[in-house]
């Protein structure tokens, strides 16, 4: 992890030299897979509609498997498309056995928002790298996770890069989606940390993140957070994104002359997203494994 030091202790945290370790990892585990004429893992991705910053996102996601080796299969589809449709191209990448991993791009267009649950329940639970089928977020639930969804995976690999000890610690998220919020306070939970969600309906939001050891924000409200919501030496991870003029936002909006009240925090761009690249790969590197049935990556 790159850490750079604005002031004497004050760090923030880039997570560009996760992302380039874990394609460097995977590209050498993957090259002795083929040497041994095995084949790559398989990623499938699925998009619809004209959401640009979705799609950079994407074009991101699908760099970084290249890169590490992985073969890829996209899907760019009108966001006219039929549900059904959507449906039957998931259900033949579910029968395709050189398919390890499917990814449908998040959010989708408003016309097939109500469809989400139908998607992400017709991938294959063994194929679900995002983490979002029921089976999956069952298993998460039950502290036995097969996937983990990436957002709240690369957080937790934040905190254990910098020995982040969550017990009697009080932890606010801010934001309960299923990509993020929920699945990372399950997380933290299972970590033995008391927890506080916050989502739109919260009355005094700052009297809340004042008392957090641990702020985590994922709303992609532009600079909802000031320095008058955080606790002196507080962590902050900023997960939220927002783009106005083609500039990007975090949730989180702290002047550097503000930093000497913050203990770590991560920037947007370069924090949370490579990361949560970083987490992707992991996870399709995870489904190829199982779906092949190898036991020891290394034979």
């Amino acid at each position: 992890m790159t850490i750079s030091c604005m002031k004497k202790n004050k760090k923030i945290l880039s997570g560009s030299l996760i992302l380039s370790a874990t394609i460097s990892s995977l590209r050498e585990k993957i090259n002795h897979r083929i040497k041994y004429k095995s084949r790559p893992p398989h990623l499938c991705t699925i998009i619809i509609g004209e959401n640009h910053p979705s799609k950079s996102f994407l074009i991101h996601k699908t760099s970084a498997a290249q890169m590490s080796g992985m073969s890829i299969k996209n899907y760019f589809l009108p966001d006219n498309i039929l549900p059904n449709s959507v449906v039957k191209i998931i259900e033949k990448e579910n029968k395709n056995p050189l398919t390890d991993g499917i990814l449908i791009q998040l959010p989708l267009p408003p016309s097939l928002k109500n469809y989400q649950p139908t998607f992400t329940s017709t991938i294959s639970p063994l194929k679900d790298i995002d983490g979002l089928h029921f089976e999956n977020i069952g298993l998460l639930f039950l502290n036995t996770p097969r996937f983990v969804p990436c957002t709240a995976k690369a957080c937790m690999l934040i905190l254990n890069k910098i020995k982040f000890n969550l017990e009697k610690k009080h932890v606010v998220i801010i934001g309960r989606s299923l990509l993020v919020g929920k699945p990372t306070a399950q997380l933290l939970l299972n970590s033995n940390a008391t927890i506080s969600i916050c989502n739109r309906s919260t009355k005094r939001l700052s009297s809340i993140t004042k008392h957090a050891d641990l702020l985590i924000s994922a709303t992609g409200s532009t600079h909802l957070i000031s320095k008058d919501y955080i606790k002196k030496n507080a962590t902050i991870i900023d997960v939220g994104i927002s783009i106005i003029n083609k500039k990007i936002f975090g949730d989180v909006n702290i002047s550097p002359l503000e930093f000497p009240k913050i203990k770590n925090i991560t920037p947007v761009p370069g924090g949370i997203g490579p990361i949560t690249i970083a987490m992707l790969l992991e996870n399709i590197w995870l489904a190829y494994l199982s779906n092949n049935n190898i036991k020891d990556p290394c034979l």
